[in-house]
């Protein structure tokens, strides 16, 4: 209801000053008709001064956020989070926190690392750090766990020659042999298998 009346008033209001304006407009008419000649050539050149100030304006300012825009409102720039911007130097240092917490668990199984106690230890609301690493990587937070995770049993299958396939996978936080050489694949283009025996070939 108080929108509506609201809506209402603004319109009545609106109504009026158009009435207003027009009587002013015609009653000025009217009068210029009257005025000696140079007054008409003088309104018209104070018109398309006001009107060539008001571009100028505009310009000015358009131009001036345009600069603003490329140099921090990017995406690349900064992120948006509820109407507020993070610097590339804050998001930078956000992603560094989140890979040095990764790479110094002992433990990246899901009941140890997950999304949200990442960013918990990273020490930013969760929403914060998904909506940087998804600007950056394009990726949601699970895919860099993943992805630590790949890292590491990678390491493992190159230094660890001896140590079972499912082993590495547990140690390095899977919690399942089938879902490893799935992640790995995908993520690697080949198994774990694979990968461990195509590098010891090379060395």
């Amino acid at each position: 209801m108080v929108l509506i009346a609201l809506t209402g008033y603004s319109c009545y209001y609106c109504i009026r000053w158009t009435g207003w304006v027009v009587r002013i407009a015609h009653s000025s008419l009217n009068e210029l008709g009257k005025a000696p000649w140079w007054i008409a050539p003088f309104s018209v050149c104070v018109l398309y001064l006001f009107v060539l100030l008001g571009g100028l304006y505009t310009l000015t300012h358009y131009t001036a956020s345009l600069r603003q825009g490329a140099g921090e409102g990017s995406p690349k720039a900064q992120a948006k989070y509820g109407g507020k911007s993070i610097s590339q130097a804050e998001t930078d240092s956000i992603l560094r926190k989140a890979q040095a917490v990764l790479m110094a668990s002992d433990d990246l199984s899901d009941e140890t690392i997950d999304p949200h106690s990442l960013a918990r230890l990273v020490g930013v609301p969760y929403y914060l750090l998904s909506r940087v690493v998804n600007e950056q990587s394009g990726r949601d937070i699970g895919a860099m766990i993943r992805d630590a995770k790949i890292e590491r049993a990678k390491a493992m299958l190159e230094a660890e020659s001896d140590m079972r396939i499912i082993d590495i996978a547990y140690a390095s936080g899977f919690s399942a042999k089938s879902s490893f050489n799935t992640a790995f694949k995908d993520a690697v283009g080949e198994s774990p298998s694979a990968y461990r025996e195509k590098r010891h070939r090379q060395e």
